[in-house]
């Protein structure tokens, strides 16, 4: 059985060899973007769903019905799409960083 002492020994020699490793810089416009997320698919998918959160708070606050002379009853009063909106930015948040929590970082 591992001792926590031998744990955090171990995690310390995993850290520092991986802060020996050569990371290369980001080159093409794909590679930049790549980093912008750090290389990472669910900090994609949570900065993804903040957006379409702020997109849907912001239109769902507006009032359309003049602009477009619309008369279409969705089912949704404008406090539900607020409230839905706010909740999918608080559910981007949170996917983030628990992501972030779980990423090495790196002394270098």
């Amino acid at each position: 059985m591992i001792t926590e002492v031998e744990a955090t020994a171990e995690r310390k020699a995993l850290e520092e060899k991986l802060a020996t490793l050569p990371t290369p810089e980001p080159q093409s416009w794909w590679d930049k973007t790549k980093a912008f997320f750090h290389y990472s698919a669910t900090i994609l998918l949570a900065r993804i769903t903040t957006l379409i959160g702020l997109v849907v708070a912001s239109a769902g606050a507006m009032n359309w019905a003049p602009l477009l002379s619309l008369n279409v009853d969705t089912g949704f009063n404008k406090n539900q799409v607020i409230w839905l909106g706010i909740i999918t930015v608080i559910q981007g948040i949170g996917i983030e960083v628990a992501r972030r929590r779980t990423l090495i970082p790196s002394s270098s």
